[in-house]
């Protein structure tokens, strides 16, 4: 796990969890599967660009909100 990893799995799970959504609500908004929402909140991977912006726009937030922080 790298710091900008965990630093963006924190601020995704915190999204999520405030929109009072499910990994598998939030994965299925996003078109992506509830397993890969769960990686990415477990700091197993890091989401490409096209995830991260379907990730912000099921969550209703601006994709620069999820990485703010970063490097």
């Amino acid at each position: 796990m790298t710091p900008s990893a965990q630093h963006f799995a924190r601020r995704l799970r915190v999204a999520r969890r405030t929109s009072g959504m499910t990994q598998h609500e939030l994965g299925r908004r996003a078109g992506i599967s509830g397993s890969q929402v769960y990686r990415l909140e477990a700091a197993e991977r890091e989401p490409r660009l096209s995830t991260l912006v379907s990730l912000a726009r099921a969550l209703d937030k601006d994709p620069a909100e999820l990485v703010r922080g970063l490097g």
